[in-house]
């Protein structure tokens, strides 16, 4: 892809910015962070003149992470308050190579077996968790890898937070009010904490689709342990340590993430379009020029321009 400068362009330094919404949220955010940071600083007087040491410096490590994430949305927002599509842009599809490299670019292989065979090839769903996917969503077989990736990463990760959510009920249900009560409910606050954080570490730039095996064996574990949990912990903890019981905060994380990652498939899928009819064709040119040898490749490169 070639883009032409001429000075008297105005859309130049006037592109919409594609970076606008994603600059209201995280202004949004950064801004909530600071308050929170502040306000957390401000509470640590009064844990030092208590005499708190433990809390005062738990609320100190809290207050400097809120504020450096803070900042550093901050830093992400303002450097794209302004776009501009510099010199060498758009990139192609495969990698840039300077002049002299003479090296192969990566994904260079794949542009040529494209075009070699006349057709787009896509990834067939492994695996019965994809199969569902693919089945429920049948434009998604058509979609473009990136975005098979992303649906196939949130969906393991929806079902898994619905069977902790399930489990979570269930456990509501055998053990609130109980003396196993406390213990229980503080093991599915990380659990659903990290189920929650597992959505994050998707790679946008994967080449690859997760099978679901892995999901899988978490989604049997969580089965397992919300059948055989309560008769576990009655026959090996006979005197529990007496805990809050914390049934409200992996409750709610569970719903709001569930919710979110339900959005995100909804916006995902309600934008996917049949895969279309498309022909192919091979075009040959032939081209005839009269000019000095040195001058060759300066007038290829205008009529490939052209």
């Amino acid at each position: 892809m070639t883009f032409k400068y001429n000075p008297g362009d105005t859309y130049l330094n006037d592109f919409p910015n594609p970076f606008r919404t994603e600059n209201i949220f995280l202004l949004m955010a950064a801004a909530t962070l600071v308050l929170g940071g502040v306000y957390i600083m401000l509470t640590v007087a009064g844990f030092i003149r208590a005499r708190q040491d433990g809390p005062a410096v738990a609320a100190v490590l809290l207050g400097i992470a809120l504020l450096a994430l803070g900042a550093r949305y901050l830093w992400r927002a303002f450097s794209q308050f302004r776009f501009f599509l510099g010199r060498g842009y758009p990139l192609g599809l495969a990698e840039q190579q300077s002049k002299d490299n003479g090296h192969v670019g990566a994904g260079s292989d794949d542009l040529a077996a494209t075009l070699r065979q006349r057709a787009l090839s896509f990834p067939e769903p492994k695996g019965p968790l994809n199969g569902l996917l693919s089945s429920l969503v049948r434009p998604l077989i058509a979609s473009p890898i990136p975005i098979q990736s992303a649906a196939v990463h949130h969906f393991h990760g929806l079902l898994a937070m619905m069977c902790v959510f399930l489990s979570l009920m269930l456990s509501i249900f055998m053990f609130a009010g109980t003396a196993h009560g406390g213990l229980v409910s503080w093991f599915y606050l990380p659990l659903a904490g990290l189920s929650v954080l597992s959505l994050f570490r998707h790679d946008r730039n994967a080449e690859h689709i997760d099978d679901g095996a892995s999901t899988m064996w978490k989604l049997i574990a969580l089965v397992l342990f919300a059948l055989l949990g309560p008769v576990l912990l009655a026959r090996f903890v006979s005197s529990p340590p007496q805990l809050l019981e914390l049934w409200v905060a992996p409750l709610v994380l569970l719903t709001v993430s569930s919710l979110t990652t339900l959005a995100f498939l909804a916006s995902l899928m309600l934008q996917m379009d049949s895969a279309p009819h498309t022909g192919v064709s091979c075009e040959q040119t032939m081209m005839s020029m009269n000019c000095h040898p040195a001058q060759v490749w300066t007038q290829i490169e205008r009529d490939f321009q052209d």
